[in-house]
């Protein structure tokens, strides 16, 4: 039985995203792959991450990383002691190449750091001026509305999830695992969904019957398709959804 392996690609900084990236795309033409890259849009404020050390666990995972060999002194510095370079700006030309060379773009976030470490501080309508600003840049660089994202930090709440289900994302991937899911984060419809019922409806009516089932849960939300497993083959067949996405139901 043949082996499919999916690529997604969370490009966290500048320098990641203006040298790590076009390496990347290099690598996947060089063997015929695809990939899914997933952008951090805003200001790179990398070095605000330093209130990390009073975190139980950081000097563990600080030991078996080498934090400057990956990131370079001067993201370390990112909005600290050096002004925080704007992703979004500096590097659209990288940024719509790579969609141009026929990879899956979406959105990783605006601020990393602010996602990742005050998700859950924020409110909703925090969350989404936060994404929305993201959004933005995105529809800037590409011309269209991204699809899918994946969350900083792996950062993910029943507002945040809310936020995109206003997005209205064809899918998102902010976990790890090993089957297509349907997150349920709530006993009772949010705003969103009342907001988005009938649209939401209109795509459960033209999808299997799977999909069908999902519509009767208490809170249907977003695909979420975990990181190592392959996006863009489910999405386009309903028969691997039905095969991956039953189970965790």
């Amino acid at each position: 039985m043949a082996v499919r392996l999916a690529l997604k690609v969370d490009a966290d900084t500048d320098r990641g995203t203006r040298i790590g990236i076009p390496n990347l795309v290099s690598d996947c033409d060089e063997f015929g792959a695809q990939a899914c890259f997933l952008f951090s849009l805003g200001p790179d404020q990398t070095g605000r991450a330093i209130t990390r050390i009073f975190r139980p666990g950081f000097f563990s995972k600080v030991s078996r990383t080498s934090v400057v060999e990956i990131y370079g002194v001067r993201t370390l510095l990112n909005g600290t002691l050096l002004p925080a370079p704007h992703v979004g700006r500096r590097n659209e030309d990288t940024l719509r190449r790579v969609r141009d060379r026929g990879h899956e773009v979406g959105i990783h976030c605006y601020r990393h750091y602010k996602w990742q470490d005050y998700l859950d501080a924020m409110d909703l309508d925090e969350i989404r001026e936060e994404f929305g600003r993201a959004r933005e840049e995105f529809a800037r660089i590409f011309g269209e509305e991204s699809r899918t994202a994946g969350a900083a930090g792996w950062q993910s709440n029943a507002r945040s999830r809310e936020v995109y289900d206003e997005a209205e994302l064809l899918y998102s991937s902010d976990t790890r695992g090993t089957h297509p899911f349907f997150p349920r984060m709530h006993p009772q419809p949010t705003s969103a969904q009342t907001h988005h019922g009938s649209r939401q409806q209109q795509v459960l009516d033209g999808r299997a019957a799977i999909l069908q089932k999902i519509a009767q849960l208490p809170v249907v939300r977003r695909l979420q398709i975990p990181a190592n497993h392959d996006s863009q083959s489910s999405l386009s067949d309903h028969g691997s959804i039905r095969q991956h996405a039953g189970h965790p139901l």
